[in-house]
């Protein structure tokens, strides 16, 4: 089994964001910690850093994770832990009710996804500039440029 990274939330916060009592050692705890893994795996790869780690590899996230990413965290696994099963409609006796869900598992909004990119590490990205330079050699008869494009015969 492959070395697993630390959460970037803890269960309780995820517990306090919602709203709802998550105890410890029961199937629900099991699935907190599995959206949440699921949700800060997600905003590692879309921020490109797979750091976000403690220095003392502890189980919370390194304190310097932006506040914007732990709510990013926080709002993903809360929806996979709210709506585990993505049901669109329910209903109940005389009780209706329908939301919107973009996918199924763990996802990103599109203002996620945007808050996620402005924290992406630049890998060359964008326009670039390349420093040339000229006239490294001298030139034939003074002409600047053509007598190398049209050597003159001898």
């Amino acid at each position: 089994m492959p070395e697993l990274l630390p959460l970037l939330a803890s269960v309780p916060n995820l517990s306090d964001h919602l709203g709802e009592a998550i105890t410890p050692n029961t199937p629900d705890f099991k699935r907190a910690v599995g959206a949440l893994r699921a949700a800060s795996n997600l905003v590692r790869r879309e921020t490109g850093n797979k750091k976000w780690i403690s220095p003392d590899k502890a189980s919370d996230a390194d304190p310097n994770l932006p506040e914007e990413l732990w709510i990013v965290v926080m709002d993903a696994a809360g929806r996979k832990y709210l709506n585990p099963e993505g049901f669109e409609q329910e209903r109940e006796d005389n009780w209706y009710g329908s939301r919107k869900v973009q996918e199924a598992g763990v996802y990103l909004t599109a203002t996620e996804l945007a808050t996620c990119e402005s924290y992406l590490r630049p890998a060359h990205r964008g326009l670039g500039t390349i420093q040339t330079t000229r006239d490294d050699y001298p030139k034939r008869n003074g002409l600047p440029g053509i007598d190398d494009l049209y050597p003159t015969r001898q």
